[in-house]
């Protein structure tokens, strides 16, 4: 299970799944998160909670979020860019039992600086992107063959800034691993795909009309006294009839298994600005 607890990043990527450089500055409620979370747990076996952004290592109660996290028996996962894990406290490696640490090789970034970090801590940690210049450090030698590495070194392009038919919406669904691998929770509702609860914010900071509030319409409440009752709509969502229906989120997304992987890439300060502040279209500056 994943949850968001930042919508802004230290990065500027180009086809951020997320929508970062254009999302505004937001952090997550640490009271509202406690709450899910024990509540959750009823409902979805998972052993780990995976803390995703944004950046997450940006929220200034990082910390309390993994404490919680191990307070109600799951293991933590962080999903991070890595440039903030040489200044973190020894108790963030104390506390936090997985690190997923994006590597982009074309950013200028000293990520050996980085992974000698989390090798000097001990923490358990994975690569979740460029493969071959992690296996160019001299620290990582030793350890070339006991990672499995995920080799992507792009960005999918999912962004559509105009609405889909219903028939290529349906084309988008159907096939997107996104919507079986990418659960999350955000107050009180139970999401197939994180991008129910980013993409509103961020077109709306981009001065993009949709349709649908996504974060009402695609997620399941989960909150309510009859459990019973919560489970079987639950389970529908997630594997039965319910599932098979289109997230409204889905007409502006062009999918995760039918679209195009591009290079890693950084807008700049001024082509967010244009975009947020002058409203410029995005097409006009990609």
């Amino acid at each position: 299970m994943e949850h968001i607890v930042t919508w802004h990043c230290n990065l500027r990527c180009t086809n951020c799944s997320s929508g970062s450089p254009f999302q505004p500055h937001r952090d997550d409620d640490l009271s509202i998160f406690v709450r899910d979370l024990n509540i959750i747990g009823k409902y979805v076996d998972t052993p780990y909670i995976r803390l995703i952004g944004g950046e997450p290592l940006m929220h200034p109660q990082i910390l309390d979020y993994l404490k919680e996290i191990h307070k109600a028996g799951y293991k933590s996962n962080v999903a991070t860019n890595g440039l903030m894990i040489p200044t973190m406290s020894d108790e963030f490696f104390e506390l936090v039992d997985m690190v997923s640490l994006s590597i982009y090789s074309n950013n200028n970034i000293n990520y050996e600086k980085i992974v000698n970090k989390l090798e000097q801590t001990g923490v358990r940690w994975r690569n979740v992107t460029d493969v071959d210049v992690v296996h160019t450090f001299e620290s990582m030698q030793k350890y070339k063959d006991d990672y499995t590495w995920h080799d992507t070194g792009s960005f999918i392009v999912l962004d559509k800034y105009e609405k889909h038919t219903d028939e290529r919406a349906r084309e988008v669904y159907d096939p997107c691993l996104l919507k079986d691998m990418c659960h999350s929770f955000h107050h009180g509702k139970y999401y197939k795909c994180n991008i129910c609860i980013t993409k509103g914010p961020q077109y709306d900071n981009m001065g993009i009309p949709v349709e649908w509030d996504f974060v009402e319409t695609d997620g399941f409440d989960f909150t309510g006294d009859n459990e019973e009752e919560i489970m079987a709509g639950l389970r529908d969502f997630v594997e039965g009839e319910g599932h098979k229906e289109i997230m409204k989120a889905c007409y502006y997304c062009e999918g995760y298994n039918t679209s195009r992987n591009e290079p890693h890439g950084q807008f700049t300060k001024q082509q967010i600005n244009d975009v947020i502040n002058n409203k410029i279209p995005i097409t006009n500056i990609i």
